[in-house]
């Protein structure tokens, strides 16, 4: 995923329910301090069993402040 001011991190692919399509995305742990308040975009990249390579539509994701462990 892209923030606003051009920092990238990286959503890892959880498969849910691969005859359906269905997929869930989570940004690892480590980068969550990374994902700073704003709207970031993001897509999502697929290579079949053949090797040919999509992407998804670019999609947002609104990153929030965090209030429960606010210092």
């Amino acid at each position: 995923m892209l923030s606003p001011e051009g920092v990238k991190l990286a959503l890892s692919t959880v498969i849910v329910d691969a005859a359906a399509g269905l997929f869930a995305l989570q940004l690892d742990p480590v980068n969550t301090e990374q994902a700073q308040p704003g709207i970031w975009r993001a897509d999502v990249e697929f290579t079949d069993a053949g090797g040919a390579v999509d992407s998804s539509s670019t999609f947002t994701i609104t990153v929030l402040e965090d209030v429960t462990n606010a210092g």
